[in-house]
């Protein structure tokens, strides 16, 4: 019977890792997804910014113009 048990015991400790090991690779995922979404948007924002500053030398040149 404490055979038993422990065999019991060793399947849920067992089943406890393997859950915990998926939750963990979940959260790995999803930081991984929003660190790759963060340098997008900071990728964009800087080229919104250069084509934003190269319009106003443009626009600059035309007024001069």
């Amino acid at each position: 019977m404490d055979n038993l048990k422990s065999i019991r015991q060793v399947k849920e400790k067992t089943r406890k890792l393997e859950i915990r090991a998926q939750v963990e690779e979940y959260a790995r995922q999803k930081a991984e997804e929003q660190a790759i979404l963060k340098a997008a948007r900071q990728t964009r924002q800087e080229q919104e910014k250069m084509a934003n500053k190269s319009q106003r030398k443009k626009s600059q040149k035309y007024k001069k113009g």
